[in-house]
Formats: structure tokens, sequence, C-alpha cells
């Protein structure tokens, strides 16, 4: 299961990578309802940020850095670099 949202996700990115904005953020928003971890929230909001729609993209990274501050030290330390990303992020906006 873990697999197929982590190809939906490089699906997404790809897509994006093609200008095929409308699938890419249909399979964005797939991949962030089911994948676990913080990845798909993290590449979502860069998305969106691109796309210019900052409003949008702010929401994802306050979920993403609301989720570190609840989750386990264990969670924390797994998914660093997508809490340190969405932190950066969040300034950059």
């Amino acid at each position: 299961e873990e697999l197929r949202y982590r190809a939906k996700l490089l699906l997404a990115r790809t897509l994006e990578g093609l200008g095929e904005l409308e699938n890419a953020e249909k399979y964005y928003r797939e991949a962030t309802t089911y994948f676990t971890g913080e990845e798909a929230r993290a590449r979502l909001a860069q998305f969106l940020i691109a796309q210019d729609r900052k409003p949008e993209a702010k929401k994802s990274l306050e979920d993403i850095l609301r989720n570190y501050k609840r989750s386990a030290s264990v969670y924390q330390r797994q998914q660093r670099e997508w809490f340190d990303l969405a932190g950066k992020l969040l300034k950059e906006l």
C-alpha cells in the first residue's frame, strides 16, 4: 500500500514537471490523503507555492508543523527533513 502512494507522489511530481498541473494536483492531493509521513503534504505545499496559491500552501505547511508538535520524538526524527522544509517554506511566505 505504501508503495502505491509513493508511486502516486512520484507521478504527481512527474506530471508537474511536464506541465500537466491539473493532473499533478490531483495526484498530490490523493497522496496527502493516504501517504504516511509528511513528504506528500510538503511537496503539495511546494506545488501550491509554485502556482502562486500561497494561502493554501500556508495551511498545508501549518498542518505539517502542527503534526510535528503533536508527534512522538521518533516520528519527529523520521520526518525531520519534511518538518524542516515546512518551517523554511513558511518563513519564506
